[in-house]
């Protein structure tokens, strides 16, 4: 069987044992909107949430929820992703990943832009 199960929730106990029953783990992780309640990124006393607004690439919050869309662009953004990814995906032992909330580019849910200045012309 395979089970899509929260990535940051879940441990590498967890991921372990559904292989112990040949069964493969996806890792479900929210990557373009990051929950508030996020942990905290391994090495450092931040939270991955705290770490994008630090980066300064929060966009719109998303309505109803306690999310808000990532500037796509920026390599903060990509780095700290990549480090969410790999910690909690990667060095669980999951055989794969799921992001989820990236699809919403072509809705009116909010945009990706971070709210920096505007450049100037």
């Amino acid at each position: 069987m395979v089970y899509d199960i929260d990535g940051i929730l879940n441990t590498a106990a967890t991921v372990s044992a559904l292989h112990a029953e040949g069964d493969h783990a996806i890792c479900y992780i929210e990557v373009v909107q990051p929950a508030t309640t996020t942990p905290r990124r391994r090495g450092t006393a931040t939270t991955y949430y705290a770490q994008y607004q630090a980066a300064g690439v929060l966009g719109d919050k998303l309505s109803g929820y306690p999310e808000y869309f990532l500037n796509i662009n920026s390599p903060a953004t990509v780095s700290i992703t990549e480090a969410m990814i790999n910690q909690q995906c990667a060095a669980k032992g999951f055989d794969a990943v799921e992001t989820d909330l990236d699809e919403t580019y072509a809705g009116g849910d909010g945009t990706t832009a971070s709210r920096s200045p505007k450049p100037t012309k």
